[in-house]
């Protein structure tokens, strides 16, 4: 469960007409990254508070991580490989 009270940022790869790769949000997600995420459950690990930030960097370089993991699949779907997660 994403905390919506704090600053998040978004870190996965950019998503046409939804998201960009570094988008900032305060107080909450917007509409169509929530309804996206919904639908593909691992954008929510590609959604962290800004304070854990350089963590979830450092993460998405490490092999065999959640957020690698995640970063790579919803690639993956984004071009059409890969179904619904």
């Amino acid at each position: 469960m994403i905390d919506t009270t704090k600053n998040l940022i978004y870190i996965g790869p950019n998503i046409r007409g939804v998201a960009r790769s570094g988008a900032v949000f305060a107080g909450g997600i917007p509409e169509k990254l929530s309804d996206f995420a919904q639908k593909h459950k691992v954008t929510n690990n590609l959604i962290v508070p800004i304070s854990g930030l350089m963590e979830a960097k450092k993460a998405l370089n490490e092999e065999g991580t959640v957020e690698a993991i995640s970063y790579e699949r919803l690639e993956k779907i984004l071009k059409g490989e890969e179904s619904h997660v």
